[in-house]
């Protein structure tokens, strides 16, 4: 048996004579020793040869030997760390002696021997570990591509940012958390595709990667195990194997090599070659899917398919259509809150509120906005129109049928509408959309229904009408379109945020619900200003003190020279003339810029 020992010129002489006396003890040969060349591979048959180079020439020497039979021992050195980490290989010389595994196949990428991984599309995204502040930076840039995938018994085309793919044995010790359940047995290559739809699933990906789950990929996952993966892409990537420079290819082939050669190896002996198992069920296959995300930068959140979310689309779709039934709920619904309203009942109010339908189509309406759905916007829009029209044309007859013309409590506090109702009602549209979405929920839509009630307020606008009084029907009314606009702007938010958006016209959708909620933010405005001036003088009313007199405002009306003040001034004894005028004078300093009605009473 021959022996040799191959150098790289590099190596110090006295380094190449310490190994070579170290062969000699192990296996009483001296070895041959010969300054390294990789063409150089003309030595007898079964010859054991050992490498003392680096990774770069284990390489090119591999390739060119790859149809020789010689036993390998490769010698652990600072120059080859990828060479010791690929075949297992124990720190220190004298270990290569003990190891009795023999590995006879290489992997190759694009026909170039590949001890680490190779890497396809965007490199940075997945292997810089100072990466944060560059991803915030630029995560409006990330684009998918079009991926063309080959196997030995199937073809997949889908979308990827990256591809990682290798020895599957190394893959799998790399990347443990996405092959938690497979056997990757030998003589096989692996890859990960990575494709999410999202930037925050990007982000997710890019900075979970450790949380593992045995029945399901995360989300925007494949893994391949198979003989041979030809990845075509229809546009030049970077690919990257090794590490080593970056090269722009459009084709790349990861395959498993059979050699002749029998290289010493600290690897497992493997006693089957393993399965070929493909796990794409997590990735973008829909091909109007692989058209969109290959077309513009990755959306900020994901856009699920229509038929992920088929049945609650179908309730959606239900929802916007009136009924009998649904016309039957909102009659007694509003004759209910009317009723309440009259005797200033909140407990009759609430009922109304629960036994409402509205919610429904408003919550439709939204559906339709975010996905851009003329039919389901029409069907919705018209559902609400209809609700709104027969709910105020009720609570109308029944005002003049009724012969009390009182405000009471409860129809006060529903003509002061401002900011904060706005608030409330988008609250309880987020809380709304993500009823209808998770059955788990589900039954808390009640409770939705009652923090934003949609049909007291339009009951009371109805009275309004009722009674002639215009400001208290455009107060109420205000109210009413209030909570549809927060309710029908926080929904689609809601949809967005879970993914049931327009794949085409998810900005477009946003942007008309930024205008709606525009449209009713002004109004409430210009009413929370007034709530809030009337709230000033009610406290600066408050803060005039008088000797054994007590300061009441009964009522501020407007108009466009500004506002009038009605002024109740109670004493328990008749003022005279003289203190009347000092309480006149204290009055008119506090309101100059207002016009004032002050009524002298006398409490018995």
């Amino acid at each position: 048996m021959h022996c040799y020992l191959l150098y790289d010129k590099n190596i110090e002489p006295q380094i190449i004579k310490d190994y070579s006396s170290l062969i000699y003890k192990h296996l009483h040969k001296h070895p041959i020793k010969k300054e390294f060349h990789k063409n150089i591979i003309d030595f007898p048959s079964s010859s054991t040869i050992f490498l003392l180079v680096g990774d770069t020439e284990i390489k090119s020497w591999l390739h060119n030997a790859k149809a020789k039979n010689f036993t390998l021992y490769i010698i652990p050195h600072a120059s080859n760390p990828l060479a010791q980490k690929y075949f297992h290989l124990p720190t220190t010389f004298e270990e290569l002696f003990t190891l009795t595994t023999k590995q006879h196949y290489f992997t190759y990428c694009n026909e170039k021997l590949l001890f680490a991984s190779a890497i396809v599309g965007d490199k940075i995204w997945i292997t810089n570990q100072n990466l944060f502040l560059s991803f915030l930076k630029n995560f409006y840039n990330i684009r998918l591509f079009k991926t063309n995938i080959t196997l030995k018994f199937h073809k997949l085309i889908s979308v990827s940012l990256l591809i990682e793919a290798g020895d599957a044995r190394y893959i799998k010790e790399k990347r443990d958390t996405f092959f938690t359940d497979i056997q990757t047995g030998c003589k096989k290559v692996a890859a990960i595709i990575y494709a999410p739809t999202s930037v925050i699933e990007a982000f997710k990906l890019r900075y979970f990667l450790v949380k593992k789950d045995q029945k399901y990929l995360p989300k925007g996952i494949g893994t391949l195990v198979t003989d041979t993966i030809t990845i075509t892409t229809d546009k030049d990537l970077t690919l990257l194997c090794d590490n080593e420079e970056p090269i722009i290819s459009k084709d790349v082939v990861i395959k498993s090599v059979p050699t002749n050669l029998q290289i010493v190896s600290g690897a497992q002996k493997c006693s089957k070659e393993g399965k070929e198992t493909i796990r794409v069920d997590r990735l973008p296959k829909d091909e109007e899917f692989i058209n969109f995300y290959t077309k513009r930068t990755l959306p900020f959140l994901p856009i699920a398919p229509e038929e992920a979310f088929a049945d609650l689309f179908k309730k959606i779709k239900e929802n916007a259509k009136i009924s009998i039934e649904y016309t039957v709920l909102l009659l007694i619904s509003v004759l209910m809150a009317t009723f309440g309203l009259f005797q200033n009942s909140s407990p009759t109010i609430i009922g109304a509120m629960i036994l409402a339908p509205l919610m429904a189509p408003v919550i439709s309406l939204a559906m339709g906005i975010i996905r851009f759905d003329e039919t389901l916007v029409k069907n919705s829009f018209k559902t609400v129109f209809i609700s709104t029209l027969l709910a105020l044309l009720l609570a109308l007859g029944f005002t003049n049928l009724f012969p009390i013309e009182h405000m009471t409590q409860q129809m006060a506090i529903r003509t002061n509408p401002t900011l904060l109702d706005l608030g409330v009602a988008i609250l309880a549209g987020l809380a709304a959309a993500y009823g209808y979405t998770n059955s788990k929920v589900g039954e808390s839509l009640a409770g939705v229904a009652i923090a934003v009630a949609l049909v007291p307020p339009l009951c009371v606008a109805g009275i309004g009408l009722g009674w002639g009084n215009l400001d208290v029907f455009y107060k109420a009314f205000l109210l009413y379109l209030a909570n549809i606009v927060g309710i029908v702007f926080a929904a689609g938010i809601m949809f967005y945020l879970l993914g049931y958006a327009s794949k085409r016209y998810a900005s477009a959708a946003l942007i008309i619900k930024l205008l709606l909620l525009a449209s009713i933010f002004f109004p409430l405005y210009v009413a929370t200003q007034t709530v809030l001036k009337e709230e000033r003088i009610y406290e600066q009313i408050k803060y005039l003190k008088f000797k054994n007199v007590t300061l009441q405002l009964d009522n501020i009306q407007y108009h466009k020279n500004g506002a009038t003040l009605f002024i109740s001034v109670l004493s328990k004894k008749n003022l005279s003339a003289r203190e009347k005028e000092a309480i006149l004078q204290q009055i008119k300093k506090k309101f100059p810029a207002e016009n004032l009605i002050i009524s002298f009473k006398q409490m018995l």
